[in-house]
């Protein structure tokens, strides 16, 4: 590396430049991550259930464990820019940016970027989550230049740590040990393993619909009350809004309507999902009684 790149990754404000830099170190670092994390997948899952996954699986099981990184990593940086930092204690909505942030967005774009490639690699994935990734792209990219409304965004930051939990119901659905089980324990063991592995699932379900309530589903009401807060009211906040550059403005209001919406509509869709677990569950529990 030149003296003159090291000069850009260390630019105490950075340039488009710099945070392209920062962003492809970080988008290396995920893809070295996800070659390590398919490798020691395969050589420690056992291969009866490993030769079962399909190629696709193989990669998605390795986007799981750079998705986990990723979401812890800015997960915690929301919690403690929001909890623990005095950085934004009488913010300006509009003005207030954390220098830290100068590193935080360019792992984001670099983690994008990855998930993105491997996304269309992968295929099969629906066109709502090609929106999401180029919109956190392009929003990513643009804070550390912009350096506008970074309470906001800093708060969505808080709801990427649903994606652990999420990563954990996935790694349980398709990481099955009955598998293992031989032909003349399969009719006993699997009935039990099939029970618990339900009765888990469940459980894991329930953490899910926890983690959306403590992680995700606030943060759009709590932001609106927080807008007028901190901005003198609506009427101001508009007004200043409306002054923005374009590339900031619109984009702005784009994302918080689409997280809006997808905030409410996962969170549906988990709670859905727990009731009708639970409710099989518990039929099943009663059938095996009667039985």
């Amino acid at each position: 590396m030149t003296s003159q790149s090291l000069g850009l990754l260390y630019d105490p404000v950075p340039s488009a430049a710099t945070i392209a830099l920062r962003s492809a170190f970080a988008a290396v670092f995920y893809s070295v991550l996800h070659i390590v994390a398919k490798t020691i997948a395969a050589q420690s899952i056992h291969p009866k259930i490993w030769n079962a996954f399909s190629n696709r699986d193989k990669s998605i099981l390795a986007e799981k464990v750079c998705s986990t990184v990723n979401s812890l990593f800015i997960g915690g940086a929301g919690l403690y820019f929001v909890l623990v930092s005095d950085a934004f204690a009488n913010a300006d909505l509009f003005a207030t940016y954390p220098p830290e942030l100068d590193w935080v967005f360019p792992q984001l774009v670099g983690y994008t970027i990855y998930d993105t490639a491997t996304m269309y690699l992968q295929g099969d994935w629906p066109m709502a989550m090609w929106i999401h990734h180029y919109m956190t792209l392009y929003a990513t990219f643009g804070m550390p230049i912009y350096r506008r409304l970074a309470v906001l965004v800093v708060y969505f930051f808080i709801t990427e740590l649903t994606a652990s939990i999420q990563n954990v119901i996935w790694f349980h659905q398709n990481v099955d040990p009955s598998a293992l089980l031989s032909p003349e324990t399969e009719a006993v063991e699997l009935l039990k393993l099939k029970a618990k592995r339900s009765r888990t699932y469940a459980q894991l379900l329930f953490v899910r619909v926890c983690g959306f309530l403590f992680f995700r589903t606030w943060v759009v009401p709590y932001l609106l009350y927080l807008i007028p807060v901190l901005s003198g009211g609506w009427i101001p906040f508009v007004q200043t809004l409306r002054n923005e550059p374009l590339g900031l403005s619109i984009p702005a209001v784009l994302m918080f309507s689409m997280f809006g919406y997808i905030n409410a509509d996962w969170t549906i869709m988990a709670v859905r999902a727990w009731q009708r677990k639970t409710r099989g569950t518990a039929k099943d529990a009663k059938d095996a009684k009667e039985q």
